[in-house]
């Protein structure tokens, strides 16, 4: 019994004495086979069925021939059978392992306390296992963080920041960056915030802490460090948190460290050279401007002198060399008004004027001005407009005069014999709400190369051009620019001598009749019309919207500004605002929003409807994003307003006012 207690004693004191799994149950089980006299011993895995022999007699075959029984009888509490005239008890270590030993006899008392220490040797032998594995783990992500260190050390610094203790690991590369030996910095954060240029400090910090926040995925900051040698050099900063305490505040933050010094000065050096060549090309344009200008007006006396000797009495050898002299000084001032457009046009001082405009007239004057020159060259010059093109427009006549003299002209200067067609009429689905014309003719026609850059300033199809037919090359630059100034497109065809055709479209308002008088019509206002606040401030549009509206039998008040629609609009009187985008003071999406903002909380909501002339691609989304309802574009089409309007909520016109609302 004695001897039963110290092997007892023995056990107990083996198990727990080491954290390796085979000498744990070296130390352990020489015991339990001393004890029990046994004649083998084994651990059965229950992951891995199987049978290791630890400790055996001569009759270990015995033992290994009930491998079946032994893999059945894992997970129970206890468990034996007879081999051979052998007794086989199975003690569970674990929920994957258990003890199996063969003995000849057993007590009650030594099979409990046998029963206990298995239990224990089981705890021990799992804390092994754990031990072991989770030094694997330790050893493998060391091995993994020293691959990593290694890989983002070659061309760049990298730090390791325990925010724990406050230290900072500074690679070697990272301190040769700056001119440093491995050893000529520590391991402060101080190292680093000491040497970031105090512009740039405060932004990095508040990057750090963004991500610290979660508002940031990562840290990525481009700032200067101060060198050795003092100088300041640009790097790319970027970090993540790799580990955070319980409370989710950050513990470890590893980063890279690039130097891109180079290509920041790269950067810098191409935005001076940007700056120059856009100040170059503002001083150039003003000096064309302003020399075309001063060379304009004396050839203006040039020209009228000629005019009034044209007049007098001249024998015929003046006269040929006058009219000699007058045609070269026309040539010479075609070309001071190119460049003079030109340069305008590039300094961005060109104005557009909108005003109603007889298109019919406009085209009869363009014919006439070239009729001559047509006739001279036996050129049958010819007009075709469609019957739906309405006479009045609202455009700036000037430049459309100038476009068509620059379009039609090339086409009577480049045909020798045929015909020049201009032809007008609605634009199709993709340019809806413009006309479109086009200019055709007979003449020598380009290739597709030509064809390519036919638009780009003083480009012509080759050199013998400019000595056959003059000219500078400015003129469809300049059209190019004027339609597009115009709210149109312009694009040509052309096959070489089969002649060209030059096609531009262009966006205009389309008054039906004088505004004034039916603006002033109260007579004109409809039982169910609605009260409307016009926010324009273009007094054209203004007349056009007006008599629209009145005749489809709304009353209209007009703001000239942003700020004027919200005041008027807080009056409550109105069941719809039209937003005009472009305005001074306030534009039509801060007034919008403005409104939108007082509405909060309050349950109202006036339908606002953008009605302007921004028709590109994105211009509605802005508009709605902005909180409007609808979206009517430029130039009014009486259907389409008409149509907004009538998703108005009818509730709204039962809200009728009975005086006149016009300012």
């Amino acid at each position: 019994m004695l001897q039963e207690r110290d092997a007892l004693y023995e056990i107990a004191m083996a198990i727990g004495t080491s954290l390796d799994t085979g000498e744990m149950l070296d130390a352990c089980l020489p015991g339990f086979l001393a004890l029990q006299g046994a004649r083998a011993a084994a651990i059965l895995s229950g992951h891995a069925p199987a049978l290791t022999v630890l400790r055996s007699t001569p009759d270990e075959a015995l033992f290994s021939a009930g491998l079946s029984q032994l893999g059945e009888a894992l997970g129970q509490q206890q468990a034996c059978c007879v081999l051979a005239g052998q007794t086989v008890h199975l003690w569970p270590l674990s929920a994957s392992a258990s003890l199996v030993v063969a003995h000849a006899a057993m007590s009650d008392a030594l099979h409990a306390a046998i029963t206990l220490l298995a239990a224990k040797l089981g705890n021990a032998l799992q804390a092994c296992r754990e031990h072991e594995e989770l030094s694997r783990a330790r050893s493998a992500l060391e091995h993994s963080e020293r691959r990593l260190m290694l890989a983002l050390d070659v061309g760049h610094g990298v730090w390791d920041w325990n925010v724990r203790s406050g230290k900072v690991f500074f690679s070697r590369n990272w301190k040769s960056i700056l001119g440093y030996g491995d050893s000529e910095i520590g391991d402060s954060l101080d190292e680093w915030s000491s040497r970031v240029h105090p512009e740039d400090l405060p932004r990095a910090r508040e990057d750090m802490l963004r991500h610290f926040r979660g508002e940031a995925s990562a840290y990525r900051r481009e700032f200067r460090l101060k060198s050795r040698d003092g100088s300041w050099r640009w790097v790319l900063d970027q970090g993540m948190v790799f580990e955070r305490e319980a409370d989710g505040a950050p513990a470890r933050v590893v980063g890279t460290f690039t130097d891109i010094t180079e290509q920041k000065q790269g950067q810098l050096a191409l935005q001076e050279m940007r700056d120059e060549a856009l100040h170059s090309a503002q001083v150039k344009s003003e000096f064309l401007a302003n020399m075309s200008h001063e060379i304009r007006t004396p050839m203006n006396g040039v020209l009228g002198m000629l005019g009034l000797l044209q007049d007098s009495d001249l024998v015929g050898e003046q006269r040929e060399w006058l009219d000699l002299a007058k045609v070269s000084a026309e040539n010479l001032l075609t070309v001071i008004n190119d460049i003079l457009d030109f340069s305008r046009i590039e300094a961005g001082k060109l104005d557009i004027h909108v005003e109603p405009l007889d298109l019919r007239a406009t085209l009869d004057e363009v014919l006439r001005l070239l009729n001559v020159s047509a006739a001279g060259k036996g050129l049958a010059l010819s007009l075709e407009v469609a019957a739906d093109v309405p006479p009045m427009i609202g455009t700036d006549g000037g430049r459309l005069r100038q476009v068509l003299l620059n379009l039609v002209g090339n086409a009577v200067k480049f045909t020798s014999a045929g015909k020049v067609t201009i032809q007008v009429r609605r634009g199709d689905a993709e340019h809806a709400g413009c006309l479109h014309f086009c200019i055709s003719d007979t003449g020598i026609g380009m290739a597709p190369p030509v064809l390519e850059k036919i638009f780009e300033a003083f480009t012509q199809a080759d050199a013998s051009i400019t000595r056959r037919f003059g000219g500078t090359g400015l003129g469809l630059a300049i059209s190019s620019r004027l339609v597009r100034l115009l709210g149109g497109e312009i694009w040509a065809e052309s096959e070489v001598g089969k002649g060209s055709r030059f096609h531009f479209t262009l966006r205009c308002l389309t008054p039906d009749a004088e505004p004034e008088k039916i603006v002033d019509a109260p007579a004109a206002v409809s039982e169910h019309g609605l009260n409307i606040l016009l926010a324009e401030d273009n007094p054209v549009n203004q007349r056009l919207a007006a008599a629209l509206l009145a005749r489809q039998g709304h009353r209209v008040m007009i703001a000239t500004t942003g700020g004027r629609a919200v005041d008027l609009w807080r009056t409550g009187q109105f069941d719809v605002i039209l937003m005009d985008m472009l305005m001074p003071e306030m534009d039509g999406i801060q007034a919008t929003c403005c409104i939108r903002e007082e509405e909060l909380g309050t349950g109202a909501h006036i339908p606002i409807i953008a009605m302007t002339a921004n028709a590109m691609e994105g211009d509605r989304e802005r508009c709605l994003a902005a909180g409007m309802d609808d979206y009517v574009s430029k130039p009014i089409v009486a259907a389409a307003l008409a149509a907004a309007l009538s998703r108005v909520p009818s509730s709204l016109s039962g809200r009728i006012e009975q005086n006149g609302m016009l300012d």
